[in-house]
């Protein structure tokens, strides 16, 4: 019987443990629980970091990683189907109507519809984005499993029987709606607070990185909530954004969007998605192109929002960068806008959106 000790993790290849230990418990079906040693039919793994790596990545979650992934997380799409199957009667209270417009990407004319919103809405821009902190507040749910937390974990299971001083205890979790609630609390907080503590009623967010599954997410924590997607012509998306300087991120710090087909593919996965799904969950999808126009009909619009817009601030040109600077290598903005077109045409093209040509990007 081999011999592996947790420091051959510095020897063997960790593709190769891998391929072994999944090996061996393909065979055994089965991982003893000693303190010291697990038995893979083949081999002993010794030291407690490596049993431990071993019997998380190869028992708990089988198939899904592989060496040097993180963990793999549901979506929240997914996540949300066990909550409904497990916890069917898991779900918010609140009466808050805010309003959360999403953008497929950067340099979208969000900021545009935000400040016409702002009129009778307090409008939060992408706040403290870097964080993933619309991002986090889902986590934890997209963490409950049909088997996690196990229901003698929670605060009402009956063995505890109001006999915590006599009963196993060292898991013992507040009942999942605590979890809505406080998360809730949180966002009410952070935004509807200090919104109202500036004179607003009503608030809402614009974000340009969260997708679908986080518009879920939030249509679940407020059912009344007004949902605006925002899709622009990536091609003219991309111009506006090569403008700057500074990297931008679809997630920090491990998603930067330094290039066109990142760009391309940060804006296919959300305009696509915002396209799919707006029915179903209740948004209403905007182009960029329309609301610029001087005849767009914003009647609609006022109606799914619930109030009146500053339709003139349409008018006012703010940008985030130098408004006198000129992209004046034509030649090599068309090159990469070609690169984008290898990742977006198809679906792009569908909705109306074309290559424009070297004469097209002239300002």
């Amino acid at each position: 019987m081999e011999f592996l000790h947790a420091n051959s993790m510095d020897r063997l290849n960790r593709q190769q443990l891998y391929n072994r230990s999944r090996q061996a418990v393909a065979e055994t079906k089965h991982i003893g629980r000693s303190d010291i040693f697990f038995p893979l039919q083949k081999f002993y793994v010794a030291g407690v970091e490596t049993k431990r790596l071993l019997h998380y990545q190869l028992v708990n979650k089988p198939g899904r990683w592989h060496p040097g992934s993180s963990s793999a997380l549901p979506n929240f799409a997914t996540a949300f189907k066990i909550i409904r199957e497990r916890w069917p009667q898991l779900g918010s209270s609140s009466s808050e109507e805010p309003l959360f417009l999403l953008a497929a990407g950067y340099r979208s004319g969000s900021t545009l519809l935000q400040r016409m919103l702002m009129k009778e809405r307090w409008m939060w821009g992408e706040p403290y984005g870097h964080s993933g902190l619309m991002e986090n507040l889902s986590t934890v749910f997209r963490c409950l499993t049909q088997d996690w937390p196990e229901d003698n974990f929670l605060e009402n299971h009956p063995r505890f029987n109001n006999t915590y001083d006599q009963t196993w205890i060292a898991n013992l979790y507040p009942d999942p709606q605590h979890l809505v609630e406080a998360t809730l609390q949180y966002m009410q907080t952070l935004f509807a607070t200090p919104a109202r503590g500036k004179g607003y009623e009503r608030w809402g967010i614009k974000e340009v990185t969260l997708d679908t599954n986080m518009a879920l997410f939030l249509k679940w924590l407020y059912p009344g909530c007004r949902l605006v997607f925002l899709i622009r012509n990536p091609y003219y998306a991309y111009r506006s954004y090569r403008r700057f300087d500074s990297t931008w991120f679809a997630r920090w710090p491990d998603h930067p969007l330094t290039s066109p087909e990142q760009f391309g593919a940060h804006w296919l996965s959300m305009a696509q998605g915002f396209i799919a799904q707006a029915e179903e969950l209740g948004a209403m999808v905007l182009r960029y192109e329309d609301i610029k126009s001087p005849d767009f009909n914003w009647t609609a619009v006022e109606q799914h929002i619930g109030h009146s817009l500053d339709r003139g601030a349409v008018e006012y040109r703010v940008s985030g960068h130098d408004p006198d600077a000129k992209l004046t290598d034509l030649e090599t903005i068309h090159r990469e806008l070609f690169r984008l077109s290898n990742v977006v045409n198809t679906f792009a093209s569908s909705i109306g959106y074309w290559l424009p040509t070297p004469d097209d990007l002239i300002e």
